[in-house]
């Protein structure tokens, strides 16, 4: 009697396994007698196809977007800043610059931490300066290249911001060390 009831809970197990679905079998199904002999019998069983269910997949998580963008500043000192990629991301902004130092001395971009990025309708987004440079300082003659990250998700009204270098005290003369550089319309795509 134990024996059957194993195969029987085997049995509802494998039924409840394949989805209650029945299908045909080349193997014919054990049975117990009353005595408690095993039997085997050919047994046909009627096919069923299950149907086809129409899900929508969960719509994807929605990471970073990046874009190109080719926007330049010419300074009176002989620096040129170029932004050349836009990351907007969920908690921050990054922009990937160019800098080249055609001044006669070296010059910072962060002097005090006075770079900023503002959208246009006034959110202030303030960079995650580097550690091991916060001023961003670039030799006199050499190229810089990085991405800059600025702190907070970009109001989804925004469709534009400025980047703006040593704002409030940057000087725009051309014996500065500080350039105040500030590049306008740089585009919001979402």
């Amino acid at each position: 009697m134990i024996r059957y009831a194993t195969i029987a809970a085997s049995a509802l197990l494998v039924a409840a396994c394949s989805g209650g679905e029945e299908a045909a079998t080349d193997e014919s199904p054990v049975t117990m007698s009353p005595g408690g002999q095993a039997s085997t019998a050919p047994v046909t069983a009627p096919v069923t196809t299950p149907q086809t269910a129409t899900q929508t997949a969960p719509p994807a998580a929605a990471g970073p977007r990046s874009y190109p963008v080719d926007l330049q500043a010419n300074h009176p000192n002989g620096s040129v800043l170029r932004v050349t990629k836009v990351t907007l991301a969920d908690d921050h902004v990054a922009l990937d610059l160019a800098v080249t130092n055609g001044h006669r001395h070296d010059i910072e971009l962060n002097s005090n931490g006075r770079m900023v990025l503002v959208d246009n309708i006034g959110g202030r987004y303030n960079p995650a300066a580097p550690p091991q440079d916060p001023d961003v300082r670039v030799a006199q003659g050499t190229n810089m290249q990085g991405t800059f990250v600025f702190l907070g998700r970009v109001n989804p009204a925004a469709t534009s911001l400025t980047l703006t270098t040593n704002s409030g005290y940057g000087g725009e003369n051309e014996h500065s060390n500080q350039p105040k550089f500030i590049i306008r319309d740089i585009p919001v795509q979402r």
